[in-house]
């Protein structure tokens, strides 16, 4: 039957069988929840752009990169997280819009990255060695890792989870011989980029990078052009989003966070085997020297399961075994020593002696094979990310290159170690199988059989048959810890999806329909007006996610109404300063220019009511949604009613205040919904006022591009923060179209001018020729990746054992 498959060229059972078992498995997380990945902030941050963005392109046919309802508007490709320029995001929103069962394009995006992460984790295993259960059950344990489940609201860790099975398959299978060894890792690097996280993508070039220098020190010294070659591929590939994330650069500099949220050595040491998960999901959980990252207990992201337990085994049994090595290599030089002289000479002999062992030791390993070798990067890769996340000479060390230092929080190398974690134990595993049934010579047991007596016969078949019961035990533990840890990740889930207490009451197109019914029934206009929100509490509270109630974070863009809020950590200083008196950013809120606090909002009413009025009329923010949750809201705990007990209820002090204003008027006071009252006032500008002052209605066609009729000779004002990259022009009545000067006001808007045209159709779009190029560059990237996965799958019989 093997024989069969491999003549037809097809995938072995094995193969097929962690193809079917991750599929199921992520189902089995989901639990029946079509949007269960769909919270914090893939929900609240990233998901609302894409669904947009690739929205307006299957209606339109182009992507668009740059949003208009948030922040005044705001680009969405430069930063990469966003995933418009991901070809795979694209792909999992289609195959989501197209799939039953009203799966979101993110969920599907984080199950194709298990499928296909665990897919080429089981080639790497067949790779080394490994028989297909050991294979599959290694495959099965790297599904559970501990760290991709606490983090699964960052949908972009998961590219880790892909990418670095994937590049060290291909690295094993592409970079021993042929012309792919030089371009092959290049492609896989450019790709990663374009999937949205340069973070992750520059650990990953240095797990390529700690590749080659291992085969170059054990004398490969081709690999020095294989590293450069590669690099020049990979960035070549992916030069304009390398470009465009330059541009972005600027707003990550006023981040400072690199140094942050460090996981420490002793945490990995004792949480790496305890199932939190499960622990926490029916219980406290077990406490022992816990730190905090990002709200989580560091407890909750360590879970390694068996990976832990054999890796610090193997590690403390190699630390025995050189000490015991050393300590021989000493007793065979304890002669003599009674005279000085003596004692010089035996302490010659010894570094002597050591010096060729090295130097012996060092040959031996320059003679490894390639996967040994391999292996060997993996580990070293895996000790400097290691170093890194816990703050350690890495981390100082890459603290000091200029970009690098703005990349946030250190403990996200852990999403780059854990696999490489994995994949050691695989080598290790799969050195075990190679090593049964032969000696130290390399002699077979059919070999030995011939040159043995009876007794030495007798003695190799009880060896052999305890290696077997061995190996049975090793494979029972592991399916042991492998379903142990498919119970903790299923736990782990459901223990982050219920950290924050989001009030997520239905699927996320019923939130935009709610939220567009609240919108009519209050008779808000949010196509030419914004809406801004002020909150009650500080912190990370529920009304943090109230995003269908309150309008805030990148929800609006989901529904097409225009708001002051934006979550952008990139956001530049020069935008939030048009609304820094409305959205100040001294916390919190106005750090992300989500909403403000209601507390903070009326101290700037009372501080500098001037500088407010006049930012609420230049912003257009016709709309205020004022928080009423109840101070003694039954489902807070005692813990934050104490912490919240301070605060007063400002409601009425910021509309006594707003009334006080004499440029404004405040026209009406009422329920927006259960939780959050609408104030409008009048006397604002609209989002487009002609030169007389005079509200234009303007038309959103897309997320990029806006329009309205304008005449001959006019001046227009738009309350969006003017850019370089802003294009406008004018189409007349006979179809002739008339480039439009877009220039920048005193406050930092935009003025458009009909001057020299008959007036028509006047449109206001963005283009940016790095985003132009940077879709032509993924297109080839995409082709160049396609062909490899083609060439990977053809050849895929000669890169694992049988």
């Amino acid at each position: 039957m093997n024989e069969e498959r491999k003549r037809w060229g097809l995938p072995e059972k094995g193969l097929l069988l962690v193809l079917l078992a991750s599929v199921l498995y992520v189902a089995l997380l989901a639990g029946g929840n079509p949007e269960v990945f769909l919270i914090d902030d893939n929900r609240t941050q990233w998901y609302p752009v894409v669904e947009r963005a690739f929205e307006d392109f299957w209606r339109t046919g182009r992507i668009y990169c740059y949003d208009f309802y948030q922040m005044k508007g705001m680009p969405v490709a430069e930063q990469g997280y966003y995933g418009v320029m991901n070809p795979l995001m694209l792909l999992s929103y289609t195959a989501a819009e197209i799939l039953p069962g009203g799966m979101d394009a993110i969920t599907f995006y984080i199950g194709l990255m298990v499928v296909l992460g665990n897919l080429f984790f089981y080639l790497i295993c067949r790779r080394f060695g490994c028989k297909q259960v050991p294979s599959f059950l290694l495959a099965v344990t790297y599904g559970t890792m501990g760290c991709f489940w606490a983090f699964y609201v960052w949908y972009y860790v998961f590219n880790n989870y892909f990418m670095v099975s994937l590049l060290i398959y291909v690295f094993l299978c592409c970079t021993r011989e042929g012309k792919l060894m030089y371009c092959a890792c290049g492609v896989v690097l450019a790709m990663d980029l374009w999937m949205g996280n340069v973070q992750y993508t520059f650990y990953h070039y240095i797990l390529f990078g700690v590749l080659c220098l291992t085969m170059m020190i054990l004398k490969n010294k081709r690999y020095f052009m294989v590293l450069c070659t590669n690099a020049a591929v990979g960035i070549g590939l992916s030069l304009p989003m390398l470009l465009l994330l330059m541009q972005a650069s600027g707003g990550f500099q006023k981040q400072e966070e690199f140094m942050k949220y460090p996981l420490w050595y002793f945490s990995l040491l004792i949480h790496s085997a305890i199932p939190q998960g499960i622990l926490r999901r029916h219980g406290d959980g077990f406490s022992f020297l816990d730190s905090f990252v990002m709200e989580r207990d560091d407890n909750l992201v360590c879970y390694m399961g068996i990976v832990g337990v054999l890796l610090f085994a193997a590690l403390f049994c190699a630390v025995v075994r050189f000490l015991k090595w050393a300590g021989a290599l000493e007793r065979r030089h304890r002669y003599g020593g009674e005279t000085q002289a003596g004692a010089a000479v035996c302490a010659d002999g010894f570094w002597e002696e050591f010096r060729k062992e090295l130097r012996s030791g060092y040959e031996r390993a320059a003679g490894w094979s390639h996967e040994k070798k391999t292996a060997a990067g993996c580990a070293g890769s895996f000790f400097f990310f290691l170093s890194l996340m816990s703050g350690g000479a890495a981390a100082y060390f890459l603290g000091m290159m200029p970009v690098v230092h703005n990349f946030r929080y250190l403990f996200k190398a852990i999403f780059t170690a854990v696999p490489l974690a994995v994949v050691i134990l695989a080598y290790l595993v799969g050195a075990a199988e190679r090593g049964t049934g032969a000696d130290r010579y390399g002699n077979s047991a059919g070999k030995r059989e011939t040159v043995t007596g009876n007794g030495e016969k007798r003695a190799a078949e009880t060896e052999s048959r305890k290696m077997r019961c061995i190996r049975l035990a090793a494979a029972l533990l592991a399916a042991v810890f492998a379903c142990v840890g498919v119970v903790n990740a299923c736990d782990t889930v459901k223990v982050v999806r219920h950290m924050f207490d989001m009030r997520i009451e239905g699927n996320f197109a019923e939130e935009k329909e709610a939220a567009l019914s609240a919108l009519a029934a209050a008779g808000v206009d949010g196509k030419n007006y914004r809406t801004a929100a002020f909150l009650q509490f500080p912190g990370v509270n529920d009304e943090c996610f109230d995003l269908s109630r309150n309008m805030t974070r990148n929800f609006p863009t989901a529904i097409g109404a225009f708001s002051l809020a934006g979550y952008e950590v990139t956001a530049e200083k020069s935008r939030l300063k048009m609304f820094d008196a409305v959205y100040t950013d001294t916390d919190f809120y106005a750090a992300f220019t989500n909403a403000e606090t209601l507390e903070r909002f009326n101290i700037s009413l009372q501080q500098k009511p001037e500088k407010v009025e006049k930012q609420l009329i230049e912003n257009s923010v016709r709309y205020l949604l004022l928080d009423k949750t109840a101070l003694a809201d039954n489902r807070m705990t005692q813990e934050k009613k104490k912490f919240l007990s301070d605060w007063q209820d400002r409601r009425e002090d910021v509309i006594a205040a707003l009334r006080t204003l004499p440029g404004i008027h405040v026209e009406r006071v009422c329920a927006f919904n259960d939780r959050y009252d609408l104030v409008e006032i009048v006397g604002v500008d609209s989002l487009c006022m002609d030169g007389a002052g005079n509200r234009v209605p303007l038309t959103d066609e897309n997320m990029q591009t806006l329009s309205f009729d304008g005449e001959a000779g006019q001046n227009y004002i738009l309350s969006f923060a003017w850019d370089r990259y802003l294009k406008a022009f004018v189409t007349e009545a006979d179809g002739m179209v008339r480039t439009l000067p877009v220039e920048k006001t005193e406050n930092g808007n935009v003025r458009l001018s009909t001057a020299g045209s008959a007036g028509g159709r006047v449109t206001l779009t963005w283009h940016d020729p790095l985003c132009t190029a940077g879709f032509v560059w993924e297109g080839l990237t995409a082709l160049a990746f396609l062909s490899l996965l083609a060439a990977l799958a053809f050849y895929g019989k000669k890169c694992y054992s049988n």
